[in-house]
């Protein structure tokens, strides 16, 4: 569980931007604009997501049945974080893995959803 959350903090350095000499004025990239940049921003979250698509079937559930928020919320604040659910859904690792991870994660994402139908109607 701690492992979703530092590493998702720790994927934000791909944000960080520095620019040119002699201002090398730093910022970090807007929620609009956090696209993947890069091959190796690419591989990075993939790499991350694959740590658990080979974790236990209990593990992968327990995981994102409590962090689903967590997700959510920090996929909101870096779009380039998609990738990650991406990847449970229709990765050719979790297909050769013959893992159960796209159906557990489909169910929890949709358990989420349910729970938040009445906020999304309300348009917050």
């Amino acid at each position: 569980i701690r492992l979703l959350k530092f590493g998702l903090k720790c994927l934000n350095i791909y944000r960080i931007q520095v620019g040119p000499p002699p201002n090398r004025v730093t910022y970090v990239r807007a929620a609009i604009n956090s696209q993947i940049r890069s091959k190796e921003e690419k591989d990075i979250v993939e790499h991350f997501a694959s740590v658990f698509v080979y974790s236990s079937r209990s593990t992968f559930r327990e995981v994102f049945e409590t962090n689903m928020d967590y997700l959510i919320d920090s996929i909101q604040e870096n779009h380039s974080l998609t990738m990650i659910p991406h990847y449970f859904m229709v990765s050719r690792d979790s297909m050769l893995h013959n893992s159960p991870c796209s159906a557990i994660f489909a169910c929890q994402l949709a358990k989420y959803l349910v729970n938040k139908l009445e906020d999304m109607g309300l348009g917050e």
